[in-house]
């Protein structure tokens, strides 16, 4: 925690984000560069720990052939977890109030930004592992009505930055799953099989990616290795899902209960042999193919195989936060709230078409806020035409603000009838 604290002290005196530096061409940049980054700074101590680790794995095979690599891996991991979690909690301990003459808001701005700008990039997997945990954070922090308003507002917006990036990722890595089985076919030569032979495979040649490209720069070396500790923690984090108490109606046939358990546990075995595998056999299978994933392909793997992670799946809980805050007494919070909606609609705009989605919004339009109401109107006329089935979800809502005691809520219905009337020809309701 000491080297935390003394981390963070050389960092608040960086230069300001206006200067539009690329993050992932200052990571590749020495090291009084990368130091402009926190963000990747800490993902690369975070890769490095793995690096150290896989290291002492190699010893500890040769002294005792029944330790598992994965667990030499695993523990790596979650000492990068704990590190992760270290530095997010002092960082945002010092945001909450100012140090001195100095703060910390605008480098933890600065944090955001970098880290969402190398997330699902192949050789900064870190990334992905300090926003999740930054995420929960987030959480907290505009959850507790004791914090700060304004950090509380803040933790709000970045949260909506981080859950609208989600969900453009997970788009992308559900329309990238024909390209990447025409890729591997195409390397392979081999038809793909099923879901599992795909990330199997996606993962073999992202880590021959990463493995050749290592001597260009070592920290794809740190990635790779930072990728097989993640991958056998989430093996882990299978069986024990698998193996968690059983709910009343899997108690009533535990035979049965128990075959599947050992199915999925046989599933995940499976996939640990694979990655043992792969964790020995990586070096020598990159230098008998000569054929690898170009820059922009590894970065469609990376996010077809990040879709298939927790963290991913963390855009539901995300969103139901965002939701939640709809509620808040404080007028600040809840048009902030519907901001965040807007940068998340803005990434899918399908997400509207949700019911809690269409309870919140009709909810802001009945609040007592012209700020409020506007927000909602500004969101609904931004995205309600991408998508015809919209209109008719929310037409009844947008004509009874016609009558709206704010003038600025009227004009936007008077907008977006305007729109409704012009874009979709023929319109029923027209």
């Amino acid at each position: 925690m000491r080297l935390l604290l003394e981390y963070h002290q050389p960092i608040s005196n960086l230069p300001n984000a206006a200067e539009e530096t690329d993050p992932k061409e200052a990571a590749r940049d020495d090291g009084e560069s990368l130091s402009r980054g926190p963000s990747l700074s800490l993902a690369a101590l975070l890769n490095k720990s793995s690096k150290k680790q896989a290291g002492i794995n190699a010893e500890n095979k040769k002294k005792d052939q029944m330790q598992d690599c994965d667990v030499i891996l695993q523990q790596a991991y979650d000492n990068s977890s704990r590190v992760a979690q270290s530095f997010l909690s002092v960082f945002l301990s010092k945001c909450s109030s100012k140090c001195g003459e100095e703060d910390f808001r605008p480098i933890f701005e600065n944090f955001v930004h970098d880290l969402l700008v190398v997330v699902n990039q192949p050789e900064w997997p870190a990334a992905e592992l300090i926003l999740s945990l930054l995420g929960f954070l987030l959480m907290k922090h505009f959850s507790n009505r004791s914090t700060d308003m304004s950090l509380r507002t803040a933790s709000l917006d970045y949260l909506g930055i981080v859950a609208a990036k989600l969900r453009k990722d997970g788009v992308s890595g559900e329309h990238s799953v024909d390209e990447i089985k025409s890729i591997l076919e195409e390397i392979d030569e081999a038809k793909v099989d099923d879901d599992v032979d795909i990330t199997q495979r996606s993962q073999h040649e992202l880590c021959r990616y990463l493995t050749a490209n290592k001597s260009v720069d070592c920290s794809f070396e740190f990635a790779r290795n930072f990728y097989f500790a993640q991958w056998f923690k989430d093996c882990s984090l299978e069986v024990e899902k698998a193996q968690g108490s059983p709910n009343k109606k899997q108690e009533v046939d535990s035979v049965v209960d128990m075959d599947d358990v050992n199915a999925k546990v046989q599933v995940v075995e499976k996939c640990r042999e694979f990655l043992r595998s792969l964790v020995s056999d990586c070096e020598s299978e990159t230098k008998k193919n000569t054929v690898f994933l170009t820059d922009k392909q590894s970065h469609v793997f990376s996010i077809y195989l990040a879709s298939k992670r927790s963290f991913n799946r963390s855009f539901n809980v995300y969103l139901t936060q965002i939701l939640r805050t709809l509620t808040e007494n404080a007028v600040a919070v809840r048009t902030k709230a519907m901001k965040c909606l807007a940068l998340v609609v803005e990434s899918d705009p399908g997400i509207l078409a949700r019911k809690d989605m269409q309870l919140g919004v009709h909810g802001r339009l009945q609040d007592s806020s012209t700020n409020v109401r506007e927000a909602a109107m500004e969101l609904l006329g931004k995205f309600i035409l991408l998508k015809p089935q919209l209109v008719d979800q929310y037409y009844d809502m947008i004509v009874t603000r016609i009558l709206d005691t704010g003038v600025t809520v009227r004009k936007r219905v008077i907008r977006i009838l305007r729109d409704i009337c012009v874009s979709p020809p023929g319109y029923p309701k027209t």
